[in-house]
């Protein structure tokens, strides 16, 4: 379904990927696509991997991959990437994976980086997650008023 869906760090670790999309002209703003990487990640490794993305996140890389946000999350040992581009990045990472800046900062993650389960991965499929549910808030909610009080003002969006 799509090129090269996860990343591959050097040493041959496999890093997951997911990938959603979200907001829409149907929502009266421009498309963002989501990918969200899945990996392990020790507390410790935190302030390593943080220093790397600000370090190559002020230079060209994001640019050269569309990518608009990137956001770093951790939970009880695993790693959640969540990069936010004008288009989906799967298209341009294999015009960038000899990118000089991109072999350095997988490099340099490497470290501190590795994959959910290295012993059952066996294909992107195995990372890719289906958005079930989607909601997307109102442009202009309307004023509550005792009719609608407590009433959720958005929509759901049908995956």
């Amino acid at each position: 379904m799509f090129a090269r869906p996860f990343f591959k760090l050097s040493g041959g670790t496999r890093v997951n990927i997911l990938r959603l999309a979200s907001g829409g002209p149907e929502q009266g703003r421009r498309m963002t696509h989501r990918t969200l990487i899945v990996a392990r990640i020790s507390a410790d490794d935190e302030p390593a991997v943080a220093d790397i993305f600000r370090e190559s996140d002020d230079g060209e890389l994001p640019h050269l991959l569309g990518v608009v946000r990137r956001d770093l999350f951790s939970f009880h040992g695993l790693y959640f990437h969540l990069i936010e581009a004008t288009d989906d990045v799967a298209p341009a990472l294999p015009a960038v994976r000899e990118h000089p800046l991109f072999v350095d900062i997988n490099t340099k993650l490497a470290r501190h980086i590795t994959a959910y389960d290295p012993d059952t991965w066996r294909s992107p499929r195995d990372a890719t997650a289906r958005n079930f549910y989607s909601w997307v808030a109102d442009r202009h909610p309307p004023k509550p008023d005792h009719h609608d009080e407590g009433e959720n003002h958005g929509r759901s969006v049908d995956r």
